[in-house]
Protein backbone atom coordinates (compact mmCIF):
# COMPACT_ATOMS: atom_id res chain seq x y z
CA UNK A 1 0.00 0.00 0.00
CA UNK A 2 3.01 2.09 0.50
CA UNK A 3 3.87 1.98 -2.85
CA UNK A 4 0.68 3.36 -4.12
CA UNK A 5 0.57 6.12 -1.65
CA UNK A 6 -2.33 4.51 0.48
CA UNK A 7 -0.03 3.80 3.03
CA UNK A 8 -1.35 4.59 6.62
CA UNK A 9 -0.05 7.88 7.15
CA UNK A 10 -1.09 8.64 3.51
CA UNK A 11 -4.83 7.72 4.08
CA UNK A 12 -4.85 9.45 7.64
CA UNK A 13 -4.24 12.89 6.09
CA UNK A 14 -7.38 12.12 4.18
CA UNK A 15 -9.33 10.72 7.36
CA UNK A 16 -7.41 11.33 10.36
CA UNK A 17 -10.27 8.44 11.83
CA UNK A 18 -8.95 5.93 9.53
CA UNK A 19 -8.85 2.52 11.73
CA UNK A 20 -5.81 0.93 9.13
CA UNK A 21 -4.89 -3.02 9.43
CA UNK A 22 -2.43 -4.63 7.39
CA UNK A 23 -2.18 -8.57 8.24
CA UNK A 24 1.07 -10.57 6.89
CA UNK A 25 2.81 -13.01 8.01
CA UNK A 26 5.48 -11.30 10.19
CA UNK A 27 4.37 -8.20 10.05
CA UNK A 28 5.30 -5.07 8.49
CA UNK A 29 8.53 -4.31 10.21
CA UNK A 30 11.34 -6.47 11.18
CA UNK A 31 13.79 -8.99 9.65
CA UNK A 32 11.25 -11.49 8.29
CA UNK A 33 8.94 -8.49 7.03
CA UNK A 34 9.56 -8.96 3.49
CA UNK A 35 9.52 -12.84 3.83
CA UNK A 36 6.48 -14.80 1.87
CA UNK A 37 5.24 -17.28 3.83
CA UNK A 38 1.61 -19.72 4.00
CA UNK A 39 -0.46 -20.85 7.51
CA UNK A 40 2.12 -23.99 7.45
CA UNK A 41 5.16 -21.69 7.40
CA UNK A 42 3.63 -19.91 10.52
CA UNK A 43 2.76 -22.94 12.25
CA UNK A 44 6.22 -24.50 11.98
CA UNK A 45 8.15 -21.35 12.78
CA UNK A 46 6.62 -21.15 15.94
CA UNK A 47 6.40 -25.09 16.95
CA UNK A 48 2.58 -26.32 16.72
CA UNK A 49 3.78 -28.45 14.15
CA UNK A 50 5.74 -30.21 16.37
CA UNK A 51 3.44 -31.31 18.46
CA UNK A 52 0.80 -32.41 15.64
CA UNK A 53 -0.55 -36.26 16.71
CA UNK A 54 0.91 -38.02 13.47
CA UNK A 55 3.83 -40.12 13.65
CA UNK A 56 7.26 -38.67 13.46
CA UNK A 57 8.07 -40.54 10.63
CA UNK A 58 4.98 -38.92 8.93
CA UNK A 59 3.81 -35.61 10.17
CA UNK A 60 0.16 -34.78 9.45
CA UNK A 61 -0.23 -31.41 7.97
CA UNK A 62 -3.04 -29.84 9.81
CA UNK A 63 -6.81 -29.81 8.54
CA UNK A 64 -6.75 -26.08 9.27
CA UNK A 65 -5.37 -22.91 8.06
CA UNK A 66 -4.68 -22.05 12.07
CA UNK A 67 -2.43 -19.12 11.30
CA UNK A 68 -4.24 -18.18 8.40
CA UNK A 69 -8.01 -17.62 10.67
CA UNK A 70 -6.63 -17.81 14.37
CA UNK A 71 -3.59 -15.55 13.44
CA UNK A 72 -5.22 -13.28 10.60
CA UNK A 73 -8.55 -12.51 10.27
CA UNK A 74 -10.20 -13.16 14.30
CA UNK A 75 -7.07 -11.05 15.65
CA UNK A 76 -7.76 -8.62 12.53
CA UNK A 77 -11.19 -8.38 13.47
CA UNK A 78 -11.16 -7.83 17.72
CA UNK A 79 -8.52 -5.41 16.74
CA UNK A 80 -10.40 -3.64 14.38
CA UNK A 81 -13.45 -3.33 16.35
CA UNK A 82 -11.47 -2.08 19.59
CA UNK A 83 -10.11 0.50 16.92
CA UNK A 84 -13.31 1.76 16.67
CA UNK A 85 -14.01 2.15 19.99
CA UNK A 86 -10.87 3.88 20.20
CA UNK A 87 -12.39 5.88 17.26
CA UNK A 88 -15.04 6.63 18.99
CA UNK A 89 -13.85 7.95 21.92
CA UNK A 90 -11.25 10.13 20.73
CA UNK A 91 -11.70 10.83 17.63
CA UNK A 92 -7.96 9.51 16.58
CA UNK A 93 -7.76 6.81 14.07
CA UNK A 94 -5.59 3.54 14.62
CA UNK A 95 -2.85 1.74 12.76
CA UNK A 96 -2.82 -1.96 13.21
CA UNK A 97 -0.42 -4.70 12.22
CA UNK A 98 -1.82 -8.26 12.41
CA UNK A 99 1.26 -10.66 12.04
CA UNK A 100 0.03 -14.38 11.67
CA UNK A 101 3.07 -15.99 12.80
CA UNK A 102 2.61 -13.65 16.78
CA UNK A 103 -0.83 -15.47 17.44
CA UNK A 104 0.28 -19.24 16.94
CA UNK A 105 1.77 -19.03 19.84
CA UNK A 106 -1.31 -18.52 21.83
CA UNK A 107 -2.10 -22.17 20.23
CA UNK A 108 0.66 -23.59 21.85
CA UNK A 109 0.13 -22.46 25.07
CA UNK A 110 0.07 -26.12 27.01
CA UNK A 111 2.83 -27.08 25.28
CA UNK A 112 5.29 -23.93 25.69
CA UNK A 113 3.26 -23.84 29.53
CA UNK A 114 4.83 -27.44 30.32
CA UNK A 115 8.36 -27.54 28.39
CA UNK A 116 8.96 -24.05 30.45
CA UNK A 117 7.67 -25.56 33.52
CA UNK A 118 9.45 -29.11 32.80
CA UNK A 119 12.24 -28.09 30.65
CA UNK A 120 11.20 -31.05 28.26
CA UNK A 121 9.13 -29.78 25.31
CA UNK A 122 6.67 -31.99 24.23
CA UNK A 123 6.99 -33.63 20.79
CA UNK A 124 4.52 -35.20 18.23
CA UNK A 125 1.37 -37.25 19.37
CA UNK A 126 2.80 -36.89 23.59
CA UNK A 127 0.15 -33.74 24.49
CA UNK A 128 -3.08 -35.13 25.69
CA UNK A 129 -5.33 -33.14 23.79
CA UNK A 130 -2.83 -34.37 20.42
CA UNK A 131 -2.84 -37.93 20.26
CA UNK A 132 -1.44 -39.04 23.62
CA UNK A 133 -4.49 -39.83 25.34
CA UNK A 134 -7.10 -42.64 24.55
CA UNK A 135 -9.72 -40.63 26.23
CA UNK A 136 -9.56 -37.96 23.22
CA UNK A 137 -8.85 -39.74 19.83
CA UNK A 138 -9.89 -41.02 16.64
CA UNK A 139 -10.86 -44.61 16.46
CA UNK A 140 -11.94 -46.50 12.93
CA UNK A 141 -15.38 -48.08 12.52
CA UNK A 142 -15.90 -51.11 10.86
CA UNK A 143 -17.97 -49.08 8.46
CA UNK A 144 -14.94 -47.39 7.34
CA UNK A 145 -15.91 -43.93 9.37
CA UNK A 146 -14.53 -42.60 12.45
CA UNK A 147 -15.66 -41.87 16.14
CA UNK A 148 -14.09 -38.47 17.54
CA UNK A 149 -13.78 -39.54 21.56
CA UNK A 150 -13.54 -36.61 23.72
CA UNK A 151 -13.90 -38.31 26.67
CA UNK A 152 -11.90 -37.17 29.47
CA UNK A 153 -13.60 -36.83 32.37
CA UNK A 154 -14.47 -40.63 34.04
CA UNK A 155 -17.55 -40.65 33.95
CA UNK A 156 -17.64 -39.60 30.47
CA UNK A 157 -14.78 -42.44 29.53
CA UNK A 158 -16.75 -44.85 31.48
CA UNK A 159 -20.26 -44.32 28.97
CA UNK A 160 -17.87 -44.44 26.30
CA UNK A 161 -16.09 -47.89 26.93
CA UNK A 162 -19.88 -49.03 27.73
CA UNK A 163 -21.43 -47.64 24.85
CA UNK A 164 -18.45 -49.37 22.61
CA UNK A 165 -18.51 -52.63 24.67
CA UNK A 166 -15.22 -52.21 26.08
CA UNK A 167 -16.21 -52.58 29.58
CA UNK A 168 -19.32 -54.58 31.06
CA UNK A 169 -21.06 -53.98 33.77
Amino acid sequence: MERLDLGFEAVKKINPGIVYCSISGYGQRGSRAGEAGHDINYQSLTGLLAIQPGPVDRPVVPPALVADIGGGTMPAVINILLGLRQRDATGAGVYLDVAMTDAMFTFAWYAFAIGNTTGTFPGPGELRLAGASPRYQLYPTRDGKLVACGALEQKFWLAFCNAIALLHR
